[in-house]
C-alpha cells in the first residue's frame, strides 16, 4: 500500500511557523495522511533550531521534523535528500 506523506517547509517568524505546523498536523488528520515531514530551516526571520524551542517528543508520531541550516547554494540538494 502506498503511503501519503505531506511536506511543509515552516517559514516565516515563529508564530508562522508553528501555524503551519498545526495547520499540516490538522489537514494531515482530515485527509487521512499517514506521514508528516516538516522542513524548519534556520533563516534570518528564526535563527533558532526546532529543538531549541520545542519539546520533539510532543510531536503526533506520524510527524518527523528535519532541521537544517540554510547553505547557499545547496537548498535543492539538501531538499531532494531530506524528502526521500
Amino acid at each position: 500500500m502506498k503511503k501519503n506523506i505531506l511536506v511543509v517547509e515552516a517559514t516565516g517568524g515563529l508564530a508562522n511557523r508553528m501555524q503551519a505546523i498545526s495547520g499540516a498536523v490538522k489537514f494531515a488528520s482530515d485527509y487521512k495522511i499517514d506521514k508528516i515531514k516538516i522542513l524548519w530551516f534556520n533563516k534570518s526571520n528564526c535563527r533558532c533550531s526546532f529543538d531549541d524551542l520545542f519539546d520533539r517528543s510532543a510531536l503526533p508520531e506520524n510527524v518527523k521534523m528535519v532541521n537544517f541550516h540554510l547553505l547557499p547554494g545547496f537548498y535543492v540538494f539538501f531538499l531532494y535528500k531530506l524528502i526521500m
